[in-house]
């Protein structure tokens, strides 16, 4: 998925914005594409990338947005199209979503304007091929077939806006003689309560959802699968993204080296790595930043038996993961609690661990688990729907999610050991084995929020929007951020990341073309190409000319230097402050006007000793 064009006549402070997301020629070899949406605050950066997401979200729920639209981007189905949707004001008939094969190659403003026209005039005249009628997008499956396969938002700021456009709230003059009469039940549920929670919330005996019936999927509404295609995350989604990664990275590297020997030396490289500070690549590359070697044990708390699992193959994986445990614990208000070691051991056998004695749909699901060589493996095929592990990390945080949001498992936790150990009483080298929860606020972020990245490897046609990633991050992280995405996602999936962004440092690693700047002159908002070339551009620069600062350097700086930039305001007596001065002030155009100025009173000092 890549977006080309958006035009939002009228979006709350976004008036008649236009926006071509155009990508760089010069680095080949991509599938996915980045782009950078930049600005002061104020400016609506936040404000477009809400706008796009509520346009799928709109049409995930097979419903038209309530603003005039247009909206283009590139998906790959049996071949490379491009999908143009658009919404103009007035009727819902004159809205159209349609399909190009092959895909447009537009790249400018008046270029896209001229092809939606060209468009709107086939539609009116009923000539236009492969569409879907503004009118007509219930039960359309081209609708379903041409929008990405999933929609999934971050952001580090309020989230409450974007649970708006997820749950918005409806006008009493909206509801039905019905609804109205039942208003009163329907506040009891609190803002965002789901299908899946209004269905656990019927208190039914486990045992009666553990009977496996038909397929794993039976009983999965469509309406579901929207919901599961277009994401708000939270900030607990994010925490479960990381922990997920977390479990997936040890299911791999624990298959690879399962004996101590090859342990030790994987630790060894891993050190060796370290001390060089050389990077590894994908998820890897962050645990070393944590000094992560890999988790040791995963608990997973769960609320009352008693509550209904949502699908019967939801419920034979709890079964398994119950039976996989090495631990599990009756906790109080009906909360059980089961530790799963995650370390290396002998095959898996699912019948041995039921007590030789399963029904059949159970013991299906179980053998995906079958010669497993780790608990974190095991619990990989278990979570990840038997899938290659390549592409079972998505699935494995989709039903961990589910769960969670379900209301059936209330928390996982980690203990984790670092890559080095650290001295024991005796001064030997011993392991040191830490909770998730007690690495720092920032270290989760960083963890959780690129485990975002990590979550959509291989899963093309997606669309990750994120909204200020970087808050909380070390400079040393932020030079890192680009690379990231480009190592999880733009090297191999045909996905598309859309980031809203402060931060001069990590534009250093885009081209100019892949950034749209945002500019608010007296109230009106528009927006600009940056003609300013920024891969590998200085950060100062970047500050100066794409986000408009007066200066390179802190406002405090210019203010007291420039003071100090007239000769006239040194006299001969005050060389010693003057270089006293110039030693406490870093490189830069200040430090080099004073060292002139001193230059100059040395050479007259000179002349005037002879």
């Amino acid at each position: 998925m890549r977006l080309r064009y958006l035009h939002l006549p009228d979006y709350g402070p976004l008036k008649d914005l236009q926006v071509v997301f155009q990508q760089n020629t010069h680095i080949s070899g991509r599938k996915g594409a980045v782009n950078f949406i930049v600005g002061l605050n104020g400016s609506g950066k936040s404000t477009l990338l809400r706008a796009v997401y509520d346009v799928f979200h709109s049409l995930f729920r097979e419903e038209l947005p309530k603003f005039p639209v247009t909206l283009v981007y590139d998906i790959r189905l049996d071949s490379h199209a491009t999908v143009v949707f658009h919404r103009p004001p007035g009727r819902r008939a004159t809205a159209f979503l349609t399909l190009a094969v092959p895909a447009f190659q537009h790249e400018t403003e008046d270029a896209w304007q001229a092809c939606v026209n060209e468009l709107v005039v086939k539609r009116e005249k009923d000539v236009l091929t492969h569409v879907v009628a503004g009118d007509s997008l219930k039960g359309d499956g081209n609708l379903r077939q041409w929008l990405p396969a999933r929609v999934l938002t971050y952001t580090s700021g309020d989230p409450s806006l974007w649970r708006a456009l997820t749950y918005p709230d409806f006008p009493r003059d909206e509801l039905t003689e019905n609804d109205a009469d039942n208003s009163e039940r329907r506040l009891e549920r609190p803002c965002g309560w789901t299908e899946e929670q209004e269905r656990s919330d019927s208190r039914v005996p486990l045992t009666e959802s553990l009977a496996p019936s038909g397929s794993p999927g039976d009983g999965k509404k469509e309406s579901d699968e929207a919901s599961e295609r277009c994401l708000v995350l939270s900030a607990e989604d994010v925490r479960f993204a990381a922990m997920t990664v977390g479990l997936w990275q040890a299911a791999i590297e624990l298959r690879e080296h399962q004996d101590e020997n090859t342990q030790a030396a994987f630790r060894e490289q891993l050190l060796a790595q370290l001390d060089k500070k050389t990077q590894e690549k994908g998820a890897r590359r962050l645990f070393n930043e944590l000094d992560w070697l890999w988790p040791t044990h995963a608990s997973f708390v769960f609320n009352s038996y008693s509550r209904n699992i949502p699908l019967p193959a939801d419920a034979a994986a709890i079964f398994w993961l119950h039976a996989l445990a090495d631990t599990v614990l009756q906790l109080p208000l009906e909360e059980s609690l089961s530790v799963i070691s995650l370390g290396s051991r002998p095959p898996v056998q699912p019948q041995d661990l039921a007590g030789g004695k399963v029904e059949e749909g159970l013991r299906l699901v179980g053998g995906a688990m079958l010669g497993a060589s780790s608990g974190a493996e095991a619990l990989r095929c278990l979570l990840g729907d038997q899938q290659d592990p390549d592409k079972s990390l998505w699935s494995m945080f989709q039903r961990l999610r589910s769960w969670r949001e379900s209301g059936l498992l209330k928390e996982i936790l980690l203990t984790v050991k670092r890559i080095r150990q650290v001295p024991d009483t005796g001064q030997q080298p011993d392991d040191s084995v830490i909770s998730y929860a007690s690495f720092s606020d920032g270290e989760q972020m960083l963890l959780g929020r690129m485990a975002l990245l990590l979550l959509l490897q291989k899963q093309d046609n997606s669309l990750l929007l994120l909204d200020e990633p970087e808050t909380h991050f070390n400079d040393t992280w932020k030079r890192q951020i680009i690379d990231i995405i480009d190592d999880s996602i733009l090297k191999e999936t045909f996905s598309q990341v859309l980031v809203a962004t402060h931060t001069s440092l990590a534009l250093t690693d885009v081209f100019s073309c892949e950034i749209v700047r945002l500019d608010k002159q007296n109230g009106v908002i528009s927006a600009h190409p940056v003609p300013y070339p920024t891969f590998g551009a200085d950060p100062g620069r970047i500050l100066l000319h794409v986000f408009g600062a007066p200066d390179v350097i802190g406002a405090r700086a210019a203010e007291f230097l420039r003071s100090k930039l007239d000769p006239s305001k040194w006299p001969p007596e005050d060389l010693d402050k003057l270089r006293a001065l110039i030693d406490e002030i870093g490189s830069g155009w200040p430090r080099a006007k004073l060292m002139d100025i001193l230059d100059h009173l040395e050479g007259r000092d000179a002349a005037s000793d002879t």
